[in-house]
């Protein structure tokens, strides 16, 4: 993988000056003048197969930084006063860094190289592909086994399935879930998504679906996510990505709560005229005042959530960011347990539904 900034290689003996992908490599590395003296310089060092990371200035006033099998080059992070490096530090002043930053970019950058926190999306695309299709087939084919009718007579259908049936249904949802949300990740995917508006389907039927893929599944300690209400109306768009939305701020409720099992997250949907709200409330530790306005920003993770391992601050920030696309909102608001504690009761979300259909 090509290293983000400039860097030296070495094979047979020739040393050769590389562009990174967000800066340019020096002009000073490539003229006729200079190229003798560097390229020994950086051979010494480069046949050296240093495994730990080493910092020094090379004859140009530029800094050098080896890790591993990279040796990035061109940059300046020194604090050196010579005329040669202010110098340089005015004809090219976007390859100045600070020392600290610049070793953690360093580091990350060959985390990525070794995959241990980034898997290249070219790669994976492909393969996400296709299970994704294989997970469509199986969920149709749970979908031909219960032999509905209509969205009402699937709930009942759902209830009185065998055991492994329902198994099958939850775990390919949440599968299809998961390999959804990988997606999500990939720069400007959210940004240049383009919902089929000419589709349209019930809302009852796919928060129903969600509150019974939870409610149903195997993978951790049973907990009941009750629905209340109800409607008939529907609204246009891909019903996939707005199940996206109900699954990611159901999942949040359940992670979040105080005690999921004792007093389990619940569900309610509210219709009143063309408007559908749906209610997606969980009992633990409220929000702060001053993390509210931040709450659906990307990477953002409130305080009082961020001994919670498994969260990565992007769950929120998607399902606000894919509810625009239905024309709709979402919201925050919390209800203290009493006046003598305003630290815990219910965290309160709010998806609204408005140009709905009957």
């Amino acid at each position: 993988m090509t290293s983000n900034y400039p860097h030296a290689t070495i094979l047979n003996g020739i040393v050769t000056f590389h562009n990174g992908k967000l800066i340019k490599l020096p002009m000073e590395f490539l003229r006729e003048r200079n190229k003798l003296a560097i390229a020994e310089f950086y051979r010494g060092i480069l046949s050296k197969n240093t495994e730990e990371l080493t910092l020094g200035t090379d004859p140009l006033g530029f800094d050098y930084v080896i890790y591993q099998n990279v040796c990035n080059v061109g940059i300046l992070i020194n604090n050196s006063s010579s005329a040669l490096v202010n110098n340089n530090k005015k004809k090219y002043p976007s390859n100045k860094f600070d020392k600290a930053y610049f070793i953690e970019r360093v580091k990350e950058d060959k985390r990525f190289q070794n995959f241990e926190e980034y898997i290249p999306i070219e790669i994976a695309t492909q393969n996400i592909h296709e299970l994704r299709n294989l997970n469509g087939k199986i969920s149709a084919s749970v979908d031909e086994i219960l032999d509905y009718a209509t969205d009402s007579e699937w709930e009942i259908k759902f209830d009185n399935a065998d055991d492994n049936i329902k198994k099958i249904y939850v775990s390919s949802r949440l599968t299809k879930f998961i390999l959804d949300n990988i997606k999500f990740y990939m720069p400007d995917y959210l940004d240049n998504l383009k919902p089929n508006t000419e589709r349209k389907f019930s809302i009852h039927k796919s928060v129903n679906k969600i509150s019974k893929i939870f409610s149903n599944d195997f993978k951790k300690k049973k907990i009941n996510v009750p629905l209340e209400g109800n409607t008939f109306r529907q609204v246009h768009g891909d019903k996939e990505l707005f199940e996206i939305v109900l699954m990611l701020l159901t999942e949040n409720a359940i992670k979040y709560s105080r005690d999921a099992n004792s007093i389990p997250p619940h569900i309610k949907i509210r219709e009143t005229g063309n408007t559908v709200e749906i209610v997606i409330s969980s009992y633990g530790t409220l929000i702060p005042n001053e993390d509210i306005p931040k709450l659906f920003t990307k990477g953002y993770r409130s305080s009082v959530h961020k001994s919670v391992k498994d969260g990565t601050g992007m769950g929120l920030h998607n399902a606000y960011k894919l509810i625009k696309l239905f024309n709709g909102d979402l919201s925050y608001s919390k209800q203290p347990a009493s006046q003598n504690d305003t630290t815990t009761g219910w965290n309160i979300f709010l998806i609204t539904c408005r140009q709905t259909t009957t």
